[in-house]
């Protein structure tokens, strides 16, 4: 029982011990836990803290910040990324939202670097686009990386992205401009550098390089004076440039001409650092300057070439037209005086060939306007059926003499009256009918001409010549139209000719805006065609036409005969245009030179002046600028130019002065008979009275004139020689070289109007060595000249001896 309650209280007391320990085991955990609880929140509020302050931080961080687990959930972000992904309500709308921006060309490759990414367990970089709100994408920088426990297994993945649009368009621009530069200097002749203040080079690129041995980057870290050699100019123009000077310098380099444009490289603080450079290479340029500065030698030769062909064909107008005119005047006037049978057919045979000399002159002159571009055409209303019937007239008239004959068929849509000019029109259509004319020795010539309207007041004219003459070959129909060129020589033998009527007829065609063709078949006939554009008129200011071969009546005023006076200073001209009038029915008196002229005119009036362009002391140019502006006439006369000149600047010379005709030598009464038809149609056309005689219609073939005519010439020479020897001997002796070389002309003048051979070289030689001013070539040239006129004087005193036992 003892030992029971013993074991009981024992037990009890065990009881008791262990219920205190427990308690105080229970008090100590709980003062245990409550001190976890304070840490618990300590730490709770401590993390709180954290992550307050670590969200802070990511939205402080302009960059897109998430953390996703390895279930692809968000489980954070930033109110940017938030703004980026249109604030997701749940993480896997985040996702969503993300995957649905993504650009579709970038979204295999983001995918390929996550599966990547989570392959290797490593952080990885990717750029992509996102879609913003207003629909544009913009550049996106994005690393990954894993956040990994103590055991580095990856927890989670960090992921951050930066808005690189701005960067990436302005790396776009600079690579694109950089490109454009680059491109630019590859494609240009040029090559840049830059070297820095030590004169090390650290930039040179461009195309140029190649040209001159280099390398694009070779020389970089070399030395300026290792590139262009320690030479005293490439240090003075490194110095120049590196003190600030901006100037260019030319170099030859390999055989590359380069212009180096050297400027100062400045820094911020606009302290010079270093110099740049272009090079430019100018070799081509520089040729292109020598080939250009040689091409205007070469076109100022042709230029000086030119004038000096068109001064020379003025001069050999006035040189060759002023003996024709004495051998055509003298041929004439000689016809009238009583000739031997043997006489006669010689002085026929002078008026043949000084007519087609002067045909001849005509043409080269015609071809020389062209060829300078110095052709004018007229514009006027004229009759074109009365123009295409006169050239079947006169042409007809050859065709007569050959037993050839000559059609012409106008079709009805040819109208009546055109505006252009009829002149060359009329020459177009004789030269190509003479042509055929000329080349076909039976069977018969057509002229077929029609119309083609082009507008309300335009017709293309067409016109086509036909005939069954010799023909062509295909080979020589390539040169019919070329300058002296006919079918082969024996053409030209047979034929005659110098091959240029068809080779107008063209140019003038092309002038009018036309063109002209040819087709031919050899001994079997050729066919010319031609078209060009005329304006049709109504024909009321259309006068009657005049043709240079026409035949009108001359006339004098009822009451009151015309008054006309030359001014000439040579005599035998003057002697010849003063028969010529006589011939024709009309007086005239004669004056030697301008002032003369002047003179006579303030003391009486005359109607008409003729008026020699060349003459001493004063000529017909100032002459009449002198009538026609300065002196007081109560009635200024019709002023006709003569002259030997017949270039169109020398008319144009001649209407800016205020002269109303031009006259052409050798003066043909032909032509004289239309100069004064034109003043007389003038006078009618103002109600000038008139009343015509009629000189008849064969006064190209004789002549009314005296039977002493070529005796007074002869007299006439006789007393200038006289004269003009004694002048020039004295002009000679006082070496007064401006008289000499007047009175040389006007010798030469005369001997050239007799045809003579004879002192005619040494009057030119004379003439020449005064306006050289060589006095001893002057003597010479005389000692030559004075003996040979005597003798032709004595040549003239015998063909006078001739003629008298002729008549008697």
């Amino acid at each position: 029982m003892d030992i029971l309650l013993i074991l009981g209280l024992i037990v009890l007391l065990l009881a008791l011990v262990f219920a205190f320990h427990q308690r105080t085991r229970v008090r100590m955990l709980s003062v245990k836990l409550e001190e976890q609880n304070e840490a618990l929140q300590w730490t709770k509020c401590t993390l709180l803290a954290s992550e307050y302050r670590f969200k802070s931080a990511m939205e402080a961080i302009p960059q897109m910040i998430c953390i996703s687990n390895n279930e692809g959930e968000l489980e954070y972000m930033n109110e940017l990324c938030a703004s980026y992904l249109d604030n997701p309500k749940s993480t896997k709308e985040g996702v969503a939202a993300f995957w649905d921006l993504v650009h579709p060309d970038d979204r295999d490759r983001v995918r390929s670097a996550a599966v990547q990414g989570e392959l290797t367990e490593k952080a990885y970089e990717i750029e992509l686009r996102l879609r913003r709100p207003d629909q544009t994408y913009h550049w996106l920088s994005s690393r990954v990386s894993p956040l990994l426990d103590e055991k580095g297994k990856i927890l989670r993945w960090f992921l951050t992205g930066a808005d690189i649009q701005a960067k990436t368009v302005a790396l776009n621009q600079a690579f694109t401009t950089e490109q454009k530069l680059r491109t630019l200097i590859d494609s240009l002749p040029i090559f840049i550098w830059s070297v820095d203040k030590d004169g090390v080079c650290d930039l040179i690129e461009g195309r140029v390089l190649q040209k001159i041995g280099l390398k694009p980057g070779q020389l970089i870290g070399l030395r300026y004076k290792d590139w262009f050699g320690a030479t005293d100019a490439a240090i003075t123009n490194y110095q120049r440039a590196l003190a600030g000077e901006e100037f260019s310098v030319i170099r030859e380099e390999a055989g590359t001409r380069l212009e180096l444009h050297y400027s100062t490289l400045y820094d911020s603080n606009k302290k010079p650092i270093g110099v740049v450079g272009i090079g430019v290479d100018i070799t081509d340029l520089h040729q292109a300057k020598v080939e250009r500065a040689e091409f205007l030698v070469r076109e100022n030769a042709a230029m000086e070439a030119s004038r000096l062909k068109s001064d020379f064909l003025a001069n050999m107008s006035h040189e060759i037209r002023t003996p024709l005119n004495g051998v055509i005047g003298m041929s004439r006037l000689l016809r009238e005086t009583p000739l031997t049978a043997a006489q006669t057919p010689m002085v026929q045979s002078i008026e043949v060939c000084s007519e087609s000399l002067l045909r001849i002159v005509n043409d080269v002159l015609d071809i020389s306007k062209i060829e300078a571009g110095k052709l004018l055409l007229e514009k006027r209303s004229f009759d074109l059926h009365a123009c295409l019937e006169h050239v079947h007239t006169i042409v007809g008239i050859k065709a007569f003499e050959k037993g050839l004959e000559l059609q012409m068929k106008i079709d009805a849509s040819v109208p009546q009256y055109a505006v252009g000019d009829m002149h060359r029109l009329h020459q177009i259509l004789v030269n190509v009918l003479s042509n055929a004319v000329k080349f076909t020795e039976k069977g018969s010539v057509t002229l077929e001409s029609w119309a083609v309207p082009m507008g309300e007041q335009t017709d293309r004219l067409h016109a086509v010549v036909s005939d069954s003459g010799i023909g062509m070959t295909d080979n020589e129909m390539q040169f019919v139209f070329q300058h002296f060129s006919q079918a082969d020589a024996s053409t030209t033998r047979r034929f005659g000719g110098t091959g240029l009527g068809l080779s107008i007829a063209k140019n003038l065609c092309e002038a009018m805006g036309g063109s002209i063709s040819v087709v031919s078949k050899k001994d079997v006939g050729t066919q010319f065609s031609f078209a060009l554009n005329i304006e049709r008129s109504l024909g009321e200011t259309v006068s009657p036409p005049q043709w240079d071969d026409a035949e009108y009546d001359i006339m004098t005023t009822e009451g009151k005969e015309l008054s006309i006076i030359i001014a000439e200073d040579n005599e035998i001209n003057s002697y010849i245009l003063q028969n010529y009038l006589k011939i024709l029915g009309l007086e005239c008196e004669i004056v030697r030179d301008g002032e003369q002229l002047i003179e006579r005119l303030k003391a009486k009036s005359f109607d008409i002046v003729f008026m020699d362009i060349h003459m001493p002391r004063l000529d017909g140019i100032m002459a009449t600028k002198l009538i026609r502006e300065d002196i007081d006439l109560k009635v200024q006369p019709y002023i006709i130019a003569v002259t030997a000149s017949a270039l169109l600047e020398d008319k144009k010379a001649c209407e800016s002065s205020g002269m109303n005709d031009f006259l052409s030598k050798p003066v043909t009464v032909k032509a004289l008979l239309n100069c004064l038809t034109r003043r007389l149609q003038e006078i009618e056309h103002k109600s000038h009275p008139k009343a015509f005689n009629a000189i008849g219609p064969n006064i190209f073939d004789e002549f009314d004139g005296d039977d002493t005519i070529f005796g007074e010439l002869a007299g006439l020479f006789e007393k200038q020689k006289v004269e003009l020897s004694s002048g020039i001997e004295e002009a000679i002796a006082q070496e007064d070289f401006e008289s000499l070389m007047r009175l040389s002309h006007t010798l030469r003048g005369s001997l050239h109007s007799f045809s003579s051979t004879l002192a005619t070289p040494w009057a030119e030689a004379l003439e020449a060595a005064a306006r050289s001013h060589n006095i001893e070539v002057a003597k010479n040239s005389y000692a030559h000249l004075s003996p040979e006129m005597d003798q032709l004087s004595e040549l003239m005193k015998r063909r006078l001896t001739v003629s008298d036992n002729a008549t008697n």
